[in-house]
């Protein structure tokens, strides 16, 4: 029983727990209130964009170092209203005596998830992913042991402006075309494609090619030799016509769990300008 006591007392410790002040706080109606006009205005404002904050199920967030609660901090579940929809996080900064707002952020949601400034990279990745499903559902049937794990593709909204006029209109771009319907409608993916995923890598300054992950998985008491079973998918990526090109990255797991790594990058055409 005391062992039991003991540990609660720890775990408490470890995670902390609000104060009276703040718990009141984000209870209060009139503070709900103003946290969802203030998040929905800066959707409207900044992005052109309406979402719909829920602030009745706004919480504490979550630091790094202890404690892990932190009572100064409130996430705010927000979607966009469109399709596809996007869940990101606002985070509301509060402090003083008595507790007020002192700021509302909807662009990122540090130690909280997405923020709104990730719908281009999540859009991007939504177009990319349908326009080449079919392509990967034929990869999984030339080899039913091979899966994909991430598919990772930049947008250009995730890049460093220097001006942040330049930033704001790319984010406005992309929410006239988003609220015109154009993330939804197959019609459009090359165009928005070409228009929202950078040409050049910001490192390495060459051309940028989107990064696809994928297993294959030996199965148990299967004798077929792992290493070609990767050579025949990436001859296949070569060879095929429908693949993206792109950067594959290949994990292979044999029956001992013992692991081959490989990589090709299938380049895009000479004459080839766009996804």
């Amino acid at each position: 029983m005391r062992k039991n006591i003991v540990f609660l007392f720890v775990i408490l410790f470890l995670l902390g727990c609000a104060s009276k002040e703040s718990r009141t706080f984000i209870r209060d109606e009139q503070n709900k209130e103003m946290i969802y006009e203030e998040i929905v205005r800066q959707g409207k404002e900044t992005y052109h964009l309406e979402i719909e904050p829920n602030v009745n199920k706004m919480k504490f967030g979550w630091d790094t170092g202890l404690p892990l609660l932190n009572d100064s901090r409130i996430v705010v579940p927000v979607q966009t209203v469109g399709e596809p929809e996007f869940s990101f996080d606002a985070v509301v900064f509060i402090s003083g005596d008595p507790l007020e707002i002192t700021n509302i952020n909807i662009d990122n949601a540090p130690q909280a998830g997405l923020g709104l400034g990730d719908l281009g990279e999540y859009l991007v990745r939504h177009i990319y992913t349908e326009k080449y499903q079919e392509a990967f559902d034929q990869l999984k049937t030339f080899d039913q042991h091979v899966s994909i794990e991430t598919i990772f593709i930049n947008a250009l909204t995730s890049y460093y402006f220097e001006e942040e006029e330049e930033k704001i209109a790319l984010y406005q771009a992309i929410s006239a075309d988003y609220n015109q319907g154009k993330f939804n409608d197959p019609a459009y993916y090359d165009q928005l494609l070409e228009a929202y995923v950078p040409q050049q890598d910001s490192f390495t300054e060459e051309r940028y090619y989107p990064r696809i992950s994928l297993h294959v998985k030996q199965p148990n008491r299967s004798e077929f030799d792992i290493e070609e079973r990767i050579a025949l998918i990436i001859k296949y990526i070569q060879a095929s016509d429908i693949l993206p090109s792109a950067t594959y990255s290949i994990v292979g797991t044999d029956n001992k769990d013992e692991r081959i790594y490989e990589s090709y990058t299938k380049e895009y055409e000479k004459k080839q300008e766009s996804f």
